[in-house]
């Protein structure tokens, strides 16, 4: 007969509901900002200032835990609901997505009415760099750069105004690489750049406090991995579900609805499980930089610290550019919507590979 341990049951609730609440948006940051135009240069250099984001909020987070141990509850509970909230924000920020445009019957040629120069000139909001590939009777042409006017999408005006062809088909998608500054001096960047790393902040935040509460609960007499494999059950769970989802309700227009609503489920669900756990005094060091050089001096520890760079490195990869690339491959492809497959991808992760190692990671970690 199996035996339930009713003292456990809030922690892995919490694992289970929390990383299930991030399973239908986390995946999918680096690629929201993709159809948002971010190029992956951008991406890449605000996921990596990050990290130092981290390392400064958790000591102090651990400060105001250690000022405020009474509300030490409540500041955990308001942590949840903020992360949550932050990302759930991101629904609102004015879409920009990547779009694409069909033209039936164009002429290659450069019509006179065409003015390149006074197009460059109009504002951001009505004009928009394009790449094109072009069908003309038996020639083929890739990568033609023009430009369209929003609104006018009827006429799209090449760079190159020589090309060899009477009447051409042409399909030309937004040009992110080039569409840069009218999108970095918007606020659909900015709010978006803000809310992911709030957002971000609090989730590490919130895994290092979840992982402190863990091993206060468990001490020596369970096992950490058993605990924290629920939230990658969760995680893998929600994030195959709001795949298939939003793949689902999408149709020719992209949306995240079904995804935020799994979310706000999730975090709504483990904000009253929340309430059962017991909050431990998380103490604040006193001298960071001493504990730091403490810690530098150990051989052990610059071994590990060496080992989890490069996995951090490799992962990061992974993590934030893998759906990059299927959705560019997808757009190479003319594949309408991946949603399915990223969150197929995630469940094997997690479900198949995950779950394995967590529950071996003791009996690897005494070997």
């Amino acid at each position: 007969m199996v035996r339930v341990n009713r003292g456990l049951l809030p922690i892995k609730a919490h694992f289970l509901f929390f990383m299930a609440a991030m399973g239908p948006i986390l995946p999918q940051l680096s690629v929201y900002g993709r159809e948002l135009g971010i190029s992956p240069v951008v991406m890449g250099t605000v996921t990596g200032i990050l990290p130092i984001l981290f390392l400064l909020s958790k000591p102090a987070f651990g400060l105001l835990v250690d000022v405020l141990r009474h509300y030490r509850k409540a500041i955990f509970l308001g942590l949840i609901l903020a992360t949550s909230l932050f990302y759930a924000l991101l629904y609102f920020v004015p879409s920009r997505f990547i779009s694409q445009y069909h033209f039936k019957k164009i002429q290659c040629s450069q019509p006179e009415t065409c003015k390149l120069d006074n197009l460059e000139d109009l504002s951001c909001n009505s004009t928009s760099r394009v790449t094109c590939d072009l069908k003309c009777n038996k020639d083929t042409f890739k990568g033609i750069s023009g430009i369209i006017q929003l609104g006018l999408q009827d006429n799209v005006c090449f760079y190159n105004a020589s090309l060899d062809c009477s009447v051409c088909d042409a399909i030309c998608d937004d040009d992110i690489e080039n569409n840069t500054h009218c999108l970095y001096t918007s606020f659909t960047f900015w709010a978006f750049i803000i809310l992911i790393s709030l957002g971000t902040i609090g989730f590490n935040v919130l895994n290092s406090i979840s992982d402190a509460i863990c091993f206060d609960v468990i001490e020596d007499e369970y096992d950490y991995g058993k605990q924290r494999v629920w939230g990658t059950i969760g995680f893998g769970i929600t994030a195959l579900i709001s795949g298939y989802v939003v793949q689902y309700f999408s149709g020719n227009q992209l949306t995240y609805t079904p995804a935020l609503i799994i979310m706000l489920i999730c975090t709504a669900i483990d904000f009253f499980a929340c309430i059962k756990l017991e909050i431990p005094i998380i103490q604040a060091p006193k001298n960071i930089f001493k504990s730091l050089k403490d810690l530098l001096n150990n051989c052990q520890t610059i071994v590990f610290i060496f080992y989890a760079t490069m996995a951090g490195i490799v992962d990061s990869f992974v993590v934030y550019f893998l759906f990059w690339y299927i959705e560019d491959f997808a757009l190479l492809t003319k594949t309408p919507n991946t949603k399915l497959l990223e969150g197929l991808i995630v469940a094997a992760q997690t479900l198949g590979a995950e779950i394995i190692f967590f529950y071996i990671s003791g009996k690897i970690w005494n070997f």
